[in-house]
């Protein structure tokens, strides 16, 4: 539904060259129409739809660059007045910009269309399905759902467009006490997402939860500190896989000594064969190109059986370092994050684990010791004591400390044969496209300290 709008503002952008008096141009370009719906109590309690607009324009003179970012009304004619206003003040400071020793656009000429209609559930057709399967329970959560787009313009010939419908749908069912119908501290978690809403989805999910939520009322039993064989949830597992791109996969942290992955890429550790973890934007579609108009490829292997692969090197590292940029955008990490199944059946998962942890949510993960990539966090929400394959009760809530590189290594027994998506719930500047593709785990011991 943006496109038309994108192809205006480039026709405004390519009528101003002769403005440009040989400096270059590039502009970022960003918009969504976006649905927000709040719930408590299992009742709707807020919504409101926002659509944005917004630009981000560089100049380029040199190896000087100015930056200006700029909000748009979506109003063709209104916007082609603040693009060219924009335009001016950029030449006007650009002259008094530093350079940039490290600066590294595609001169080449390119294009791409990556766009995908598909028209979502009204807003109001979801909230009646989530009253409906909720029905006198307390579910908390929220739903954001509509088209994002994105494109790129620049003044040497580059023109990259990409749009995509989609809606998550993230919640709780907290335990209720019989007597005060108050909340306790206990609750399960679910997030959904999709580009075609299903009302069966939402069934199954919200049943799923009422089961574990009649666990959720047993009596807490309490864990002494110690080692736990462990199945982690594919939310739990995608928690810790996550904690690799904080600079384990950029070229930059890689060749600074920062990386938390740097024994893995030296061959010092080396992880399960089971892991087999990359970019994969077939799966997980989300923006090809960056800001200096380099095109990323369409899969990125990160690590092929427990060993060290490729990395994302952005322009700026390339051109610092003198190696080669393969397309990443600065912050080098993955926007399609997809692990790889294993042989593990969902209904075989509990039996599997026999005795010990079923974890479906980590919590506050932080580096206890980065350069060994030691990971500490909390178990939070439905985590349950496990004996026999059968639950017994939920576990009061336990802080883990342990290496990566032992919990996806040594200590990775299986995992799930079909990952689920996670997708990315940030909206607090522009919803985000990207998401993780992780399986469930099966861990043969997890280390516990508090």
């Amino acid at each position: 539904m943006f496109e038309l709008y994108f192809d205006h503002l480039v026709t405004v952008l390519q009528s101003q060259r002769a403005m440009l008096s040989g400096n270059l141009l590039f502009v970022q370009w960003r918009a969504e129409r976006s649905d927000f719906v709040r719930f408590n109590h299992g009742q709707l309690r807020q919504a409101g739809t926002v659509e944005r607009h917004g630009a981000d324009l560089r100049l380029i003179q040199g190896k000087k660059v100015a930056l200006l970012q700029l909000a748009l009304t979506g109003n063709t004619d209104d916007d082609a007045a603040l693009v060219k206003d924009a335009l001016r003040e950029l030449l006007a400071g650009i002259a008094d910009a530093p350079e940039d020793p490290h600066l590294l656009v595609n001169t080449a000429a390119s294009e791409s269309t990556d766009s995908e209609s598909s028209t979502l559930v009204e807003p109001h057709v979801l909230v009646q399905a989530v009253q409906q399967e909720a029905e006198g329970h307390d579910l908390v959560g929220a739903y954001m759902g509509g088209p994002m787009a994105c494109g790129l313009w620049s003044s040497l010939g580059a023109r990259h467009y990409f749009e995509r419908c989609q809606w998550s749908l993230d919640y709780s069912l907290y335990a209720r006490s019989d007597a005060t119908h108050q909340r306790r501290d206990k609750a399960v978690k679910a997030t959904l997402s999709g580009d075609v809403f299903s009302r069966e989805t939402v069934r199954a999910s919200i049943q799923d939860s009422l089961l574990k939520l009649e666990v959720l009322y047993r009596t807490p039993k309490v864990l002494a500190p110690g080692s736990y064989r462990a199945l982690l949830a594919p939310a739990a597992l995608a928690e810790l896989v996550e904690m690799m791109c904080w600079g384990g996969f950029s070229a930059r942290s890689q060749l600074t000594g920062q990386s938390p992955l740097a024994k893995l890429r030296a061959g010092e550790v080396q992880l399960s064969s089971l892991m087999n973890l990359g970019e994969d934007l077939r799966q997980i579609p989300a923006p090809r190109f960056q800001a200096d108009g380099f095109v990323r490829p369409i899969a990125t292997e990160l690590i092929r059986a427990g060993r060290a692969a490729d990395w994302f090197c952005s322009p700026r590292t390339g051109r610092e370092f003198g190696i080669e940029p393969n397309g990443a955008s600065n912050d080098e990490g993955p926007a399609a994050l997809s692990m790889q199944g294993g042989s593990l059946l969902a209904a075989d998962e509990l039996s599997a684990l026999g005795t010990g942890l079923a974890i479906s949510n980590l919590w506050y993960l932080n580096f206890s010791d980065r350069s060994n990539a030691r990971v500490t966090g909390m178990t939070r929400f439905a985590s349950f004591w496990v004996e026999d394959g059968q639950w017994v009760a939920p576990i009061v809530p336990m802080r883990f400390d342990d290496s990566l590189f032992n919990l996806l290594g040594s200590e990775l027994q299986a995992l799930g044969v079909e990952p689920a998506r996670l997708p990315n719930l940030s909206s607090y500047d522009w919803r985000s496209s990207s998401a993780t593709l992780a399986p469930s785990a099966l861990i043969r011991a997890m280390r516990f300290t508090l």
